[in-house]
């Protein structure tokens, strides 16, 4: 089962509203008279094989209740699909209860990107369980990472990299993901972290163009950027000024991604205000 999130959600979008109201809530059919779930059969897979069962018994509850969500009826294999479209997957046994989030950090970032995003869109829809999507959401962001030996992390690249995504959900997931990441490290492995990409700034912002967005130079911009934004103490002041121009150019250049570059800008101003050629005209734009 390869999933495409984007796809999962736009089906759920094209479901009637009072059809999913009448499907999270378990009520029955009223012009079939069946009762419990009446997901349509694609994204109902999808959200059984995504969320992480066994692991909190009242979170598996509320899944079953609000959403009438069971456990996959078969053993699971999870895994990625590379480049070459070659299929990495994991052992039966290494996929059971918190496996997949014990055993690589892209693994990680694609399920939980998955999972926060799709939830994310279910809330915008189902307003009266914005309760229960929220604590779903902070059980995937928060009390999975916290909670669950020898979990791994979730890759900044990856995270930074969907930042600039088009379609907003996956941003804001792949934002909080990033910031709680960053936000359990020690500050002097942040420190780290902020050195390392660095170095693969350009030197001179002349030598970045938008074609360079989601290289490796346009992935560093936004992980510095994010934890310039954050904690401006572990970001340099030669390379808080190579960030602050480079974020001004991709505002400049318009699109979803200054979108992003203003929101970075926005959060990180203190850090950045000291490298900034005109802060008023920057403001009014």
């Amino acid at each position: 089962l390869l999933l495409n999130i984007k796809r999962l959600s736009a089906e759920l979008h094209r479901c009637p509203k009072p059809f999913l109201q009448a499907s999270a809530s378990g009520r029955k059919d009223e012009s079939t008279g069946a009762g419990e779930r009446k997901w349509p059969g694609f994204p109902y897979a999808a959200l059984s094989y995504l969320f992480s069962w066994g692991l909190n018994e009242e979170m598996d509850h509320l899944c079953r209740e609000v959403l009438c969500l069971r456990p996959p009826y078969s053993a699971v294999c999870y895994g990625v699909l590379g480049y070459g479209q070659i299929i990495s997957l994991l052992t039966p046994g290494a996929s059971q209860g918190g496996g997949r989030w014990q055993c690589s950090p892209h693994l990680t970032s694609l399920h939980a990107l998955s999972a926060i995003s799709l939830f994310r869109s279910l809330m915008l829809q189902l307003q009266e369980h914005q309760n229960f999507f929220s604590n779903l959401i902070t059980y995937y962001a928060v009390f999975l990472p916290e909670s669950l030996t020898n979990y791994r992390d979730s890759s900044l690249a990856l995270l930074a990299r969907y930042c600039l995504d088009s379609w907003d959900n996956v941003q804001q997931a792949s934002r909080s993901l990033f910031e709680g990441c960053i936000g359990r490290m020690t500050s002097s492995n942040r420190r780290a972290i902020a050195h390392s990409w660095s170095e693969r700034l350009p030197s001179h912002v002349d030598q970045f163009s938008s074609a360079d967005i989601f290289s490796m130079r346009g992935i560093a911009v936004v992980v510095l950027g994010v934890i310039g934004a954050q904690y401006p103490e572990c970001v340099a002041p030669k390379t808080a000024a190579i960030v602050v121009q480079l974020l001004i150019k991709i505002l400049k250049n318009g699109g979803t991604q200054s979108m992003v570059a203003a929101d970075l800008l926005g959060k990180g101003f203190g850090i950045w205000r000291p490298h900034l050629p005109d802060a008023a005209d920057l403001i009014r734009q």
